[in-house]
């Protein structure tokens, strides 16, 4: 699939409504766009000249160039009458030829009848302007005959007279930086028509840091090397980003006017950054950093009292490192880890700095200080620093601390095989009991969450637990042990054994927390289960530099799933999304995998299954690059849930084939994976299985105390009419203190009652927990009660709330919906789009208009015309006509 051309402009609505207050502002007479190279300056002053010519206003171009400085006029001079420049040269301009030139250009300029006002020129590169052509444009925009746009590069010897434009308050001036990593990921969607997993555009992100020049010429190298592919929908990286030939060029073409001072100090930075301000100023000289900064090269921070300095690009910092010889390398290098050394290695990071620069200018490094290293960057949560430490610390000496090190790293970073062959190894050279029981937990985690090696990693601990005396070392084995049992589902099993831990110390109360946490998410003691969690993060973070001991990340895991259990789900999914993007940028794949599973099940539960299918696509395409296969069936099930609702039987069916087959899966969330079957055969229409599977499916998991799943699984039986079960949901309420699962009992019996004012007061209870799909039936239901009772006005008040909530439902369908009288309404991006096709306009005129691909405008079109019943847009039209006429 080829990338688009042109790409859509993304993040800069503010500077075109700036534009426009300048456009039609009788008293202004330009617009200066200021920025670093490659920021979109000459994309936005495109589009600032095509909303110029949308305005009637006549459109032109110039751009500066600095080869035409001996010629006069040279960059305006296409705008002029040949015969006016004719024999004009350097030596016979004059003041007299200059003004019969601004005459003849005020006569060209003039608007015609059908302008709406003076002409707009797009000078691009307006700093590169030679003189006679600024005179001339600037003598027009004064005289009201010219509307200017100029681009200037910051940092760049301007003209005067265009400096004036905006100091003078003569024109507006906006200045344009990097696009936000927000705006980046939209703006490649937009571009490779879908969506990117996240691992894929933080890492875009990373590389460009919002430049779009950049950020183009990364993607476009990317799809032709293959390393950017799309797979099921989603584009992801396959290899890491380098940037290709073209990008190199220009990024050397911009170094090399530097001299040896500049270029040295961004040598010293691209391989050491970051460095102290007050250090390189004295070695390198103050004027030669104020010659980076202007030139956009370099970036001061300050942290405090302390400013460092690094390079303003990563880029920049890559394109130098491959043109630093050997020699040079181990020079600057070992320089700069003997420097800090000298001063005394003070801050917290200096002993990972100087590890990892000695590591690569001569191979080695001294093991202790490797190893000192390597638990510093694990703590970081930088497990590929981390492990490329730890690596060289072994090998240099080999250790059971350095292979505890690189086992943990390689378990966060999905190396499964390999952490268990090392975890192994260590196992055999640990001697004391703590090291002995540290060793145990990472690699029964690895062995039962990673490799799925149920029965090896019991058989581990058992091992360890032979050779373990002291109590601390047996608890903290017995810690892993509960995790196990609550990771299998098995909550009950879980709480014995957290029982008979000795929790006084602060590690092995965050141990405990973890397996507890979950067994009484899953046992609906919902409340306890998320204060555990967020007591059990902060006691996690300071710990510390403690290894052997699952990521902090790990309680906000079981905060969400608990979230998400006691009906939390608006909070569940907010602070998901903050989790997942700060896993995604610090590329965890588990991190990834774990609260993306968890989003897409919370979306299932607010009724949003577009949202969800979208989840699941990132977390299987995360799964497929880790192998973490034991969550592969949660989130199949979580796609045939969201398949379903929309009523799609056969991607919904496919997906449940493949929780069906599963042979692996994480037993926690095992009494859920009925519900994928469940609506494959709800979609299908065949509801009596589906209430059979369902009935039966939640007496296991009542068995096995799993009561919020219970209560869902009761719950979606009621909603495709099973008799007899609002009873065993309350009962089930009765033992939870999960809102969700109060909520789900007083549907049930009001769905047994057909009692209007229970089901709308139902509706009220889950639109206040974010449940909207479930809210919107409550309210359809009772609409549809109403109707029976003939109490009109009620139906109609209560079918326009069902209404404004399916809205948000992201096109969901279900039977609660189609049975009652309410029409199934259009989402407010698929309303925007119909009456914009309405009203005449192409898909791709809309797709302009809303910075959307065409395919996605033609999608959307797709889902209206099924939701109504239409083939085209004259249909649309009447549809939409008709429906206003009805209100």
């Amino acid at each position: 699939m080829a990338v688009a051309t042109r790409w859509p402009l993304v993040g800069r609505r503010d500077e075109l409504d700036g534009f426009h207050r300048a456009l039609t502002d009788p008293g202004c007479e330009g617009f200066c766009v200021y920025g670093p190279p490659g920021v979109g300056k000459t994309r936005l002053g495109d589009e600032c000249l095509d909303r110029a010519r949308a305005a009637g206003r006549r459109a032109m171009r110039a751009s500066g160039d600095p080869s035409g400085e001996g010629l006069p006029f040279g960059a305006v001079a296409h705008l002029l009458p040949a015969h006016a420049l004719e024999g004009l040269s350097g030596e016979s301009f004059d003041a007299a030829l200059f003004a019969r030139l601004l005459e003849t250009a005020r006569e060209v300029l003039a608007p015609a009848a059908d302008e709406s006002g003076a002409p707009v020129l797009l000078v691009d590169d307006a700093h590169a302007l030679d003189a006679s052509s600024v005179a001339i444009v600037d003598r027009l925009m004064s005289q009201g005959a010219l509307f200017c746009i100029a681009t200037v590069v910051v940092g760049a010897q301007a003209p005067d007279a265009v400096t004036r434009w905006w100091r003078d308050e003569r024109s507006a001036r906006v200045d344009l930086a990097e696009l936000t990593e927000i705006d980046v990921d939209t703006l490649l969607h937009i571009a490779l028509e879908g969506p990117l997993t996240a691992e894929a555009a933080a890492a875009l992100w990373r590389a460009s840091r919002g430049n779009v020049l950049a950020l183009r010429e990364l993607v476009l190298g990317a799809r032709a090397e293959n390393t950017l592919v799309q797979r099921d929908d989603i584009w992801t990286l396959r290899g890491e980003l380098r940037p290709p030939q073209r990008l190199r060029e220009l990024i050397e073409a911009r170094i090399a006017r530097l001299d040896a001072p500049g270029r040295a100090a961004l040598e010293r930075l691209s391989l050491c950054q970051p460095l102290a301000l007050a250090r390189l100023e004295a070695e390198t000289g103050l004027a030669v950093l104020e010659e980076l900064d202007l030139d956009g090269l370099i970036a001061v921070t300050r942290d405090g009292r302390r400013e460092t300095v690094r390079l303003a690009h990563p880029l920049h910092g890559e394109v130098l490192r491959a043109a630093i010889t050997p020699l040079r390398r181990r020079a600057v290098l070992l320089a700069e880890a003997e420097a800090i050394e000298t001063h005394g290695a003070r801050r917290r990071e200096d002993p990972i700095r100087i590890a990892t620069w000695r590591l690569e200018a001569t191979g080695r490094a001294d093991p202790a200080l490797l190893l000192a290293a390597a638990r510093l960057a694990r703590y970081d949560h930088n497990f590929r620093r981390a492990a490329d430490l730890s690596r060289a610390a072994l090998a240099a000496e080999p250790s059971a601390s350095a292979g505890l090190v690189l086992g943990e790293a390689l378990y966060n970073l999905g190396s499964f095989d390999e952490a268990e062959r090392i975890l192994a190894a260590a196992s055999g050279l640990a001697g004391d009991d703590e090291l002995v029981a540290r060793l145990t937990t990472v690699r029964r985690r690895n062995l039962f969450r990673g490799l799925r090696r149920e029965a090896d990693a019991t058989a581990v601990a058992e091992q360890a637990l032979a050779r373990l005396r002291a109590r601390t070392a047996v608890d903290e084995v017995r810690a892993g042990e509960a995790e196990v049992l609550a990771i299998s589902g098995l909550p009950q099993q879980a709480f014995t054994v957290v029982a008979t831990i000795d929790a006084t110390t602060p590690r092995l109360r965050v141990l405990a927390a973890i397996p507890r946490a979950i067994a009484l998410a899953m046992t609906g003691q919902t409340s306890e289960a998320i204060a555990l969690s967020e007591q059990a993060f902060e006691e996690h973070l300071a710990l510390g530099e403690d290894l052997g001991i699952a990521a902090p990340g790990t309680h906000l895991v079981n905060q969400q799933f608990a979230m998400s259990q006691a009906g939390r789900l608006d909070e569940a999914d907010a602070k998901g999304r903050q989790w997942f993007e700060v896993a995604a940028r610090s590329r965890i794949p588990l991190g990834v995998m774990w609260i993306g599973l968890h989003l897409a099940r919370c979306a299932v539960l607010r009724g949003q299954p577009r949202s969800a299918l979208e989840w699941a696509r990132r977390v299987r395409s995360a799964i497929d690059t880790s192998g973490l296969e034991g969550l592969r069936p949660a989130t199949d099930a979580a796609a045939a849930m969201a398949h379903g609702v929309l009523g799609d039987a056969e991607s919904s069916a496919r997906c449940a084939d493949q929780v069906d087959g599963a042979t692996t899966g994480f037993g926690y969330l095992a009494p859920e994976l009925p519900l994928a079957r469940a609506w494959a055969l709800i979609a299908a229409g065949q509801y009596d299985p589906a209430r059979r599977l369902l009935v039966e499916a939640a007496e296991s998991a009542e068995q096995l105390a799993h009561l919020p799943a219970a209560a869902w699984l009761l719950h979606d039986a009621a909603r495709i009419g099973a008799a007899d079960v609002a009873g065993r949901i309350e009962s089930i309420a009765s033992r939870c203190d999960s809102e969700l699962v109060a909520a789900r009992a007083a549907h049930a019996a009001a769905l047994s009652a057909v009692d209007t004012w229970q089901l709308a007061a139902a509706g009220e209870r889950f639109a206040k927990i974010g449940a909207r799909l479930l809210a919107a039936e409550a309210f359809a239901v009772a609409a549809d009660a109403s109707r029976r009772d003939r109490e009109q006005r009620r139906a109609a008040a209560l079918d326009q709330r069902a209404g404004e909530l399916v809205a948000q439902c992201e096109g969901a369908i279900t039977a609660s919906l189609a049975g009652a009288g309410t029409v199934v309404p259009l989402t407010e991006r698929e309303r925007e789009i119909a009456v914009l096709a309405a009203a005449g306009q192409s898909s791709r005129a809309i797709a302009e208009g809303l910075f959307l691909s065409v395919r996605t405008i033609d999608n959307h079109l797709g889902r209206v015309y099924d939701k109504l019943g239409v083939s085209n847009r004259a249909e649309l039209a009447s549809v939409l006509d008709r429906t206003r006429g009805d209100r």
